[in-house]
């Protein structure tokens, strides 16, 4: 088998590879990095993702289509497929497809760029066929992550060369624009090199490799506990990797090798918790639940692919390792969720307690969707809206002021956005990727090569681990997917003969070439949806501006210049919404400019002033069916409209807002107030009854608004929550009046 899989090595780039290398070195620090690397979230990343793939992606794609096309037939295809098919389906029956299509304001991780980033891997596993080409771009994604690495760090410790400040502090990490989302980036490049490393060991380049081992685990030692988690899945996978693989000379050759990126990667794991004590625990936690992880899907794995006789001894122990670790996870799961939430959050810290009990829910809310018949979900992007109006009363005491656009759990997310059908998928992309993984290593030749492979599975598993607690951003999926086309690439270079992918017919078949075509003009209207958007943000941002700097700046303003700066406000914003109609985000603070334009033209001009809110309301809603923060724009409705005198449909908004987020606490108090206030109308008519009926359904709003808030210790909302209280006895008061 070794002998059949043996690859030509002396050949140099093809341009086909060259144009791929253009690719990857164009898109990766194009798409990280935005008009500031602070910026979590950024119209430009899959905007110029977009143009650089109608560019140069869609054309590479092309070429290897006209290849024997035996190479795509490994197997990941199948669950490749089905989960970008489950996508297509999801956004189809989304429950906001037009979001679910194109993505939520900034974010744009729609359909096009999800499918986009899924080609990756067949770019990738089309043209790199050669041992010497799956080198070349190791490289080339590890100098990447390095110099990701080099940027992060000098962020966290306050000097930023590229000369932005950030939003997090001093933390804003690379090309991120976030420490959250630097950990599934950067767990995939440093086993990479780890990997690199241990098959380049004795050679002239070892230092180098080390050295930039060192930099990528140091950064993501210092970033959220994400990171932790999976460079310490990473290392767990990579080390039991290494034993379950090498025996005889071979191990103990290769052994002491493997304790330098080990005892590096320790070194700095105790040196952080040294420099940073105060997150010591939640990191000593993420290293232990990351070794957890890395030790459970090494044994899962085993059970799966070993074979069970040749392996008796390693195939039982895993089955042992599996049912302990299963019983004790149940037993955990079960101990902390009889708990109540603010025991949760004593015993385990907020955010941890939070993001649990979320998890919880999540699993909750995906069981009654698939009950319910959505077998494929509720549409990308689509949690928000989705989950909002199910969100129970303990989520939202552990975290008032949260709406919940992710599960913070990307497994759990697939589940609850691409339904049961594409989680099943998405598992089987990870399963068959292992899977492919073990048989490279069992055939890899020479032993060093073995190495690299390893590291790969290191990264895979690292990915993995790291998902756990955060949700996919569009540079993850981008390094994901480039991932998969690695092992893709890895299994046709070693584990399938080289007679069976070697060119034969300069043809494509109809089927692909058709996905091809389909894929294309997808990625052209994103184009041109993206060269309206880019302008749309621009016109955004100026009245966005202008409306702050009304904010901000109302005593240095004359009266004259006041309404002149919110009109330009007022007509940016409208330019916004006319070449972007799909974003709600701009219809939002087009009210709030026209509720200040109300406010400053309603005495002189009443006239223009109620027609401007009207527009305002009117453009609004449009969005009722589409927006994906439905109680932000009900709410902002129900104030502009309290603001003009129109008490009824205040409150008929504020309902609205109230039905879509039940612990929407700030809602109901105004709510509480509205009705209270219309009440007094009604006795002042002499109608106790309507009063009567009122009154009671306001004390039911405020009395649950004190109770979202009845754990928490913001000073702000403790304040607000005594405001409460003094409402609350006014309308009992009010209320005893009239019995």
């Amino acid at each position: 088998m070794a002998k059949k899989s043996q690859r030509r090595t002396s050949e140099g780039p093809t341009p086909l590879l060259l144009v791929t290398l253009s690719l990857i070195l164009l898109v990766f620090p194009l798409v990280f990095y935005s008009r500031a690397v602070t910026r979590a979230f950024d119209l430009t990343k899959s905007a110029v993702f977009t143009w650089l793939w109608l560019v140069l992606g869609s054309w590479i794609l092309f070429l290897s289509l006209w290849k024997d096309q035996k190479w795509l037939k490994t197997p990941l295809l199948i669950p490749i497929i089905g989960y970008a098919l489950s996508l297509v389906f999801s956004t189809v029956f989304s429950i906001t497809p037009i979001i679910s299509f194109l993505g939520v304001y900034e974010r744009q991780i729609g359909l096009i760029v999800q499918l986009q980033a899924i080609s990756l891997a067949f770019i990738l596993a089309g043209v790199v066929d050669r041992k010497n080409l799956l080198n070349i771009v190791v490289d080339t994604l590890i100098v990447f992550g390095t110099v990701n690495a080099l940027v992060g760090m000098s962020q966290f410790f306050g000097f930023d060369p590229l000369g932005f400040t950030s939003g997090y502090g001093t933390e804003a990490f690379g090309f991120m624009g976030n420490p959250d989302f630097f950990g599934p980036v950067m767990v995939i490049t440093t086993f990479l090199t780890f990997g690199r490393l241990l098959s380049d060991l004795g050679s002239d380049n070892t230092w180098i490799w080390l050295t930039s081992f060192a930099l990528q685990f140091f950064s993501l030692m210092v970033t959220a506990q994400g990171g932790v988690m999976g460079a310490f899945g990473g290392l767990t996978m990579g080390f039991l990797t290494f034993h379950t693989f090498f025996t005889g000379d071979d191990k103990k050759k290769n052994e002491k090798w493997l304790y330098a990126p080990l005892g590096v990667a320790l070194a700095l794991f105790v040196l952080t918790l040294l420099v940073f004590p105060a997150n010591r625990m939640t990191d000593l936690l993420s290293a232990v639940l990351g070794i957890g992880v890395g030790l459970t899907l090494w044994a899962f794995i085993n059970l799966v692919f070993l074979d069970r006789r040749e392996h008796a001894k390693l195939w039982r122990f895993s089955a042992i390792l599996v049912v302990v670790v299963l019983a004790v996870g149940i037993f955990g799961v079960y101990e902390i969720y009889s708990l109540p939430p603010v025991t949760i959050a004593e015993k385990l810290g907020f955010t941890v307690g939070t993001r649990l009990v979320l998890w919880k829910h999540t699993i909750g809310f995906s069981i009654e969707n698939t009950l319910d018949g959505k077998l494929f979900g509720i549409g990308i992007e689509s949690f928000r809206r989705g989950f909002m109006p199910y969100k129970p009363l303990e989520l939202s005491q552990l975290e008032p002021n949260v709406n919940y656009d992710d599960p913070h759990n990307n497994f759990l997310g697939v589940l609850a956005k691409v339904g049961i059908i594409g989680f099943v998928f998405y598992a089987w992309i990870f399963i068959a990727a292992a899977g492919m993984l073990y048989k490279t290593l069992r055939v890899a030749e020479p032993k060093k090569e073995k190495m690299l492979i390893i590291g790969i599975a290191a990264a895979l598993v690292a990915y993995a681990t790291n998902l756990v607690t955060i949700f996919d951003m569009l540079p993850s999926l981008m390094m994901f997917y480039a991932l998969l086309g690695l092992i893709m690439a890895s299994y046709n270079i070693y584990v399938r003969p080289t007679e069976e992918i070697k060119q034969t017919k300069p043809w494509v078949k109809p089927t692909t070439l058709v996905a091809w075509a389909l894929l294309l003009g997808l990625s052209l209207y994103n184009g041109y949806y993206y060269f309206n958007a880019w302008k749309a943000e621009s016109y955004f941002r100026s009245g966005l501006g202008n409306m702050r700097y009304y904010e901000s700046n109302q005593a240095s303003l004359t009266d004259e210049q006041k309404p002149q700066v919110i009109a330009s406000s007022l007509y940016f914003l409208d330019k916004a919404m006319a070449y972007n109609p799909n974003e709600s985000y701009y219809a939002i603070n087009y009210l709030r400019a026209a509720s200040y334009y109300w406010d400053l033209t309603q005495t002189a001009s009443p006239d223009e002033a109620n027609n401007v809110v009207a527009t305002a309301i009117a453009k609004a809603q449009q969005y009722e069916s589409t927006t994906w923060a439905p109680e932000n724009l009900y709410a902002t409705m129900a104030n502009v409209y309290a603001k003009v005198g129109g008490l009824d449909k205040s409150i008929e908004y504020f309902e609205k807002a109230v039905n879509w987020d039940h612990q929407f606490y700030s809602a109901r108090m105004n709510l509480a107030i509205l009705l209270s206030n219309r009440a007094q109308l009604y006795l002042a008519q002499g109608n106790k009854d309507a009063a009567r009926t009122d009154l009671n359904t306001a004390l039911e709003h405020i009395k649950h608004a004190q109770e979202v808030l009845a754990i928490t210790t913001n000073e702000e909302l403790v304040k607000m929550r005594d405001q409460m209280a003094s409402i609350q006895k006014s309308i009992e008061s009010l209320l005893a009046s009239i019995e």
